[in-house]
């Protein structure tokens, strides 16, 4: 259900974009400062469309997450089960809103610089590579941990 509500909220985003002529154009040349100091409003508008997609899929994956535990939680039972999926709930809850607000932190104060240049960007802002993989490995982590959460309960059986 969250990735149909994330997929709504997407392509209305990404409509917008195109109406506003942002999405599914020609890219214009790039002006006499390079392509690292390029900047029109319709890059301004694709990065913010970016930004919005990258904000909600961290949501949007944190309640798919959530709902698979909260399903477990209706079929198993028993009280090591349920400490363990409550200290999912809660680590789960706590991933999806911290990657959420690293977002929004990526520019510290200079928050303007994420729909800037791409030298305000690499200058004013950290390197997140290092953010996409922690977030990539940490997002495999809690794929492992979910699906081992009901096997002591179905082994038991």
């Amino acid at each position: 259900m969250s990735y149909a509500i994330q997929w709504y909220f997407e392509l209305n985003v990404g409509g917008l974009g195109s109406a506003l002529k942002g999405l599914g154009q020609p890219t214009p040349p790039p002006g006499p400062g390079g392509a690292n100091r390029a900047i029109s409003d319709r890059q301004i508008l694709v990065e913010k469309v970016e930004f919005t997609f990258q904000a909600t899929e961290k949501i949007a994956l944190g309640f798919t997450k959530l709902s698979v535990v909260f399903f477990y939680r209706r079929i198993f039972c028993g009280t090591a089960f349920d400490i363990a999926s409550k200290a999912l709930l809660v680590i789960i809850g706590l991933w999806s809103l911290g990657f959420f607000i690293t977002d929004f932190l990526e520019c510290g104060r200079n928050f303007w610089a994420l729909f800037s240049t791409l030298e305000n960007l690499l200058t004013k802002c950290f390197k997140t590579e290092e953010e996409l993989q922690a977030y990539v490995i940490s997002d495999i982590i809690i794929d492992v941990l979910i699906l081992g959460l009901p096997l002591p309960m179905v082994s038991a059986r």
